[in-house]
């Protein structure tokens, strides 16, 4: 009996993970102070792997594993 009640638990979570994971997300997010923090930066210093000046002195490379 308990070794049956173990094993429903461990599929009622697993069918539990598997429904958060896959339900869409209604939920809006609006970050005004985001956009507010880029709102002086000239649009040509902004692209999707870069930001700043492109003829500045100094140049920063961040390597990045989010694993």
């Amino acid at each position: 009996m308990t070794l049956w009640l173990i094993g429903a638990v461990a599929i009622s979570l697993v069918v539990l993970a598997v429904w958060a994971s896959t339900r869409q997300s209604t939920t809006v997010v609006n970050v005004p102070e985001a956009q507010a923090a880029y709102a002086d930066i000239p649009p040509a210093w902004i692209n999707g792997k870069t930001l700043g000046n492109p003829d500045a002195s100094v140049t920063i490379q961040a390597w990045e594993d989010f694993m």
